[in-house]
């Protein structure tokens, strides 16, 4: 054979090997590209059915407490500022505290800003279970730098990855005129006054204004007229009040609340419609149970010492 053929016979094969591996390729990128897109797809998807609202606390750096409620049916964000000097009584029976100090009490006790979220719930009532440091203000001030910095940068937070999308989404999204922020100390909800230790601030006065509580009204629950039983084994007063309180500020009505012998349990959520018992769950950091004991309610809510304890 001579040395032309030789070569020619060695570039023919270099080709046939080449244009193999180029098709490998090509086929590997084009089934890695739509397996891409049908993800991106579905997460589309799913935030644009996903109509539930976010309610998060923010604390941290700034002294005050934020609590923001992004309403994605009325395309609406909703601040309301807690002043630093808010005394608060702190949930898990650690006392008194000033709002400014909630989130560093929070790292003290080791419970983050669990603590932050359950403390304004029990104050507020408002229904809320997730929490961020300061960064997360992002996603309700304003402006696209913000709230690329809140939805990617670090920071001390619960949220997960799809609700920092969906946080984005709606802020990015939402005009400035359906933007509201309502500084607490001027609502019936806070009271001035001199405190325990001779400075002025504000205290709770327990009188929710009703053009406020609708703000964090779940439509589902409101929609189905949810009927409730509040089981209380607690033995403690006033707790099973501060639950019904919140729970009606979701939207549900309590029809009864039924008193019996104290027990160490904790809490547990029951009813028949899985949304309703994990939104109520939830909040209040309880276990869900199918069914319940009575046809006459929708929802159940058993509570005992443990609760009572870090509520």
């Amino acid at each position: 054979m001579s040395p032309a053929r030789v070569r020619h016979r060695r570039v023919s094969k270099f080709r046939s090997k080449y244009t193999k591996k180029n098709f490998n390729f090509k086929r590997i990128f084009l089934v890695f590209s739509l397996a891409v897109f049908l993800v991106l797809s579905f997460i589309v998807v799913a935030l644009l059915l996903n109509k539930n609202k976010i309610n998060m606390a923010v604390g941290g750096k700034t002294g005050a407490v934020y609590v923001s409620s992004f309403d994605f049916e009325a395309k609406k964000i909703t601040t309301f500022v807690i002043p630093a000097t808010a005394e608060l009584e702190v949930s898990r029976s650690l006392g008194k505290w000033k709002a400014k100090s909630l989130w560093q009490l929070g790292i003290n006790e080791k419970l983050g800003g669990t603590l932050l979220s359950e403390t304004v719930t029990r104050n507020f009532h408002f229904p809320i279970f997730l929490w961020a440091d300061n960064l997360a203000l992002g996603f309700s001030e304003g402006g696209v730098a913000k709230a690329l910095t809140a939805l990617f940068a670090p920071y001390k937070t619960n949220l997960g990855i799809m609700d920092r999308i969906r946080l984005f989404f709606i802020a990015v999204t939402v005009k400035s005129f359906d933007r509201e922020v309502t500084d607490l100390s001027k609502t019936s909800y806070l009271r001035k006054t001199k405190l325990a230790d001779g400075e002025e601030g504000y205290v709770v006065t327990k009188n929710l204004p009703q053009e406020l509580i609708y703000l964090f009204t779940e439509t589902l629950i409101n929609e189905k007229e949810t009927r409730v039983e509040i089981i209380d084994l607690t033995g403690t007063y006033g707790v099973s009040e501060g639950v019904g309180a919140t729970v009606e500020v979701l939207g549900a009505k309590i029809l009864a609340t039924t008193k019996g012998p104290p027990n160490d349990s904790d809490c547990l959520v029951l009813g028949k419609d899985r949304l309703i018992v994990g939104k109520i769950a939830k909040v209040f950091s309880c276990k869900e149970g199918k069914g319940n004991d009575n046809d006459r309610f929708d929802i159940q809510i058993k509570i005992g010492k443990k609760f009572a304890q870090r509520f």
